[in-house]
């Protein structure tokens, strides 16, 4: 198995980036409209998951790697 840093270094190259993108899933940070989408008596997990996939989804191209704020995880 490849090492961490092999690993980090091949995506670098693949993704011609250095970008990382840092994932804060915190009620406040997401979007209203994620919010408002959910549905009754949903927990705000759910919103708040679809607004990380989202921007995983919308970054990953450019992205040469994911930072999932641990704290809040």
């Amino acid at each position: 198995m490849k090492d961490l840093r092999k690993m980090i270094e091949d995506r670098q190259i693949e993704a011609n980036s250095l970008l990382c993108v840092g994932l804060d899933p915190l009620a406040e940070k997401c979007p209203k409209e994620f919010l408002s989408n959910k549905p009754p008596r949903a927990p705000i997990d759910q919103p708040i998951r679809d607004w990380v996939i989202e921007v995983v989804d919308q970054t990953a191209e450019h992205a040469s790697m994911f930072k999932p704020q641990s704290a809040h995880w």
